[in-house]
């Protein structure tokens, strides 16, 4: 049947504005770790079903009423329980609605252990495999429950990367047969935290309507950090490569978080980090905080790129954001298990989300041989042997920022909470343009104008 053009555009416009609505915030706007330190040894039944439960039962209400393919889920949460001595079970993070998050609660209970060690390493540990191995936003809160906080914790690897991946990370006193009161715990807490207001010497304080953890759970949720864009650095991290050469890739990075847009998705990773399952985004400025590894003299790093790839390519599905910039530090001129190599980059290379870039350090300069040619666009393959910080920055600007720029949204202008870093926009080079949402949709109603 013949659908004329009065009937047509306005259910075409619908469709673009939907699709464009998806495109923009399919991603949650928060994600929620809790990790309780509670096993059997410390803390009895009956105060955990008494009062840990009830206590994140109130947090019930910063669910959805329901959530359903058709709606965009907007948080994500994990409960684990665990214990010093023991592994902790996974628990990765899941959309839920009120329902099921209360019917999970039910289903928790103290870790059987005949003895407790003090320290939250497992606990840590747990949080950070579980953003490894599910997160998808970059708008993190994680809660630690437990009953003791040693002054030597927030030194630990495991404490900085939460502290970096965490937006805010609350730690909650409770009560064991060992340390009935938290109170002797808060400076090492504060300490562990790197906020004195993010922690709770009790189950009541946390509960507090004015400041506790359902509030500030509500205010991060208020702020809509949803990104629709993700900036991704991956360095092959080799001693094949010059290690100048790796300095300077990490000082770009360290140079651009400065003139990113706060609620873009940033990620700098060697092979290894890749290879291990240890992948986040974060927010760009803080970056600042992160050191960027250069150089890890490890052969079978190398001998396992098609690995490398296509566990990249399992994340990029996962995270699912609407555009994505990989840029790749490596070589040009040799690669190994080329046939499954490729085939795995290949599945970046034809994402039309995705743009790939890469920064070919090869130093032999093997004549005729660039295995990425196939793969990625010419102009997209950068020589940067023996290229100093500032020449990267020119690639980076005339290159890659175009391309990154030409997928702006209204969700890059998401307002950073109270007290939290900004940044300034990349400035745009005269060979992009930046066109948003906004942009897109007075065009369209233009057209229809045009046609009505």
């Amino acid at each position: 049947m013949y659908v004329g053009s009065r009937y047509f555009l306005p259910v075409l416009l619908s469709l673009l504005l939907t699709a464009t609505f998806i495109q923009c915030f399919d991603n949650p706007a928060l994600e929620i770790v809790v990790v309780i330190k509670a096993s059997t040894a410390s803390v009895t039944t009956g105060y955990f079903n008494s009062a840990i439960v009830p206590f994140l039962s109130q947090l019930y209400l910063v669910f959805p009423d329901e959530v359903s393919n058709d709606k965009p889920y907007y948080l994500r949460i994990s409960v684990n329980v665990g214990g010093e001595t023991l592994t902790w079970p996974q628990a990765n993070l899941n959309s839920q609605k009120r329902s099921e998050y209360l019917a999970h609660l039910k289903t928790l209970k103290p870790i059987e252990s005949n003895g407790e060690a003090e320290g939250n390493s497992r606990a840590l540990t747990s949080a950070m495999y579980t953003y490894y191995d599910s997160s998808v936003a970059i708008n993190r809160i994680t809660i630690l429950m437990t009953d003791k906080v040693l002054l030597t914790e927030y030194d630990t690897n495991n404490a900085k990367n939460l502290r970096l991946i965490s937006d805010q990370f609350f730690i909650i006193g409770i009560a064991s047969k060992d340390n009935p009161t938290f109170y002797d715990s808060v400076q090492a807490a504060s300490k562990l935290t790197g906020e004195s207001d993010w922690v709770f010497s009790s189950l009541e304080s946390a509960s507090n309507n004015e400041n506790g953890i359902s509030t500030q759970i509500q205010k991060r949720l208020s702020y809509d950090l949803r990104p629709c864009r993700g900036l991704i650095f991956l360095n092959e991290g080799t001693t094949f490569i010059e290690k100048q050469t790796q300095i300077n890739y990490a000082d770009l990075q360290n140079h651009l978080f400065q003139f990113l847009l706060y609620n873009v998705a940033f990620s700098t990773d060697t092979f290894y980090d890749i290879l291990d399952d240890k992948f986040f985004f974060i927010h760009p400025p803080k970056v600042g905080e992160f050191k960027i590894r250069t150089g890890v003299d490890d052969v079978s790093i190398y001998n396992n790129q098609d690995t490398v790839y296509k566990n990249l390519a399992q994340i990029t599905d996962r995270v699912q954001l609407p555009y994505l910039a990989i840029v790749v530090l490596t070589q040009a001129d040799n690669m190994t298990n080329v046939a499954n190599t490729m085939a795995a980059m290949s599945h970046l290379a034809v994402d039309p989300n995705i743009d790939l870039f890469v920064f070919d350090a090869s130093q032999n300069k093997t004549v005729g041989q660039n295995y990425f040619k196939e793969i990625v666009p010419a102009n997209n393959i950068i020589d940067v042997y023996e290229a100093s910080t500032d020449e990267m920055s020119v690639y980076y600007q005339k290159i890659i920022e175009p391309a990154f720029n030409r997928h702006m949204c209204d969700g890059d202008n998401a307002t950073p909470p109270p007290g939290g870093p900004t940044t300034q926009r990349i400035p745009t080079t005269t060979s992009g343009s930046s066109v948003t949402d906004f942009h897109c949709l007075v065009l369209i109603l233009l057209i229809m104008q045009a046609f009505l």
